[in-house]
């Protein structure tokens, strides 16, 4: 999360983001590993794991962040940070967090930099969605790698546990 914000207040990123643009990187952030068990999505497709049934191959994990993530979002009014939004800040708010956590499958990683690639001018970031969605989906893949870069303690403690699902 300290990460996120971070990557989100510098230089001409944050002038083109929304006020809902934020809470959206926030909201996926937070759910953006939930209820994660440990396994790659490869792995989960391998061993026909139930998750890969549900959800077809596709985005195993980030499907079910999501579904998790919005079952609990949605599901308690305590819980619910965009029920007072305007409808159609809801629905972007929505979609800019589906986005972004689909985006985090690793599968998706060279084609994510492409599209940074071909979009890279004086003219990006623009208002654009696709611009806004780019920028937060890089960020949150960014920021999910932050904390690697703690102290060694934590650094060591991470590593183990991503080698243990990179190569599961």
């Amino acid at each position: 999360m300290q990460g996120l914000h971070f990557l989100l207040k510098q230089g001409s990123i944050k002038k083109s983001l929304k006020k809902h643009d934020y809470l959206a990187s926030f909201i996926s952030c937070l759910i953006h590993d939930y209820e994660h068990p440990g396994y790659s999505n490869q792995f989960v497709v391998r061993t026909k794991h139930p998750l890969a049934i549900r959800y077809n191959d596709m985005s195993v994990l980030e499907n079910h962040h999501l579904a998790a993530g919005f079952a609990i979002l949605l599901g308690y009014d305590k819980c619910n940070v965009i029920e007072n939004m305007p409808i159609d800040e809801q629905a972007q708010t929505r979609k800019f967090i589906i986005e972004a956590v689909l985006n985090t499958d690793l599968s998706k990683h060279f084609s994510l930099l492409t599209t940074l690639k071909s979009k890279l001018s004086p003219s990006f970031p623009s208002d654009s969605f696709e611009d806004r969605s780019l920028i937060l989906s890089i960020s949150l893949r960014a920021a999910s790698s932050f904390k690697v870069v703690r102290d060694k303690g934590n650094f060591f403690r991470w590593m183990d546990k991503m080698f243990d699902e990179f190569y599961r």
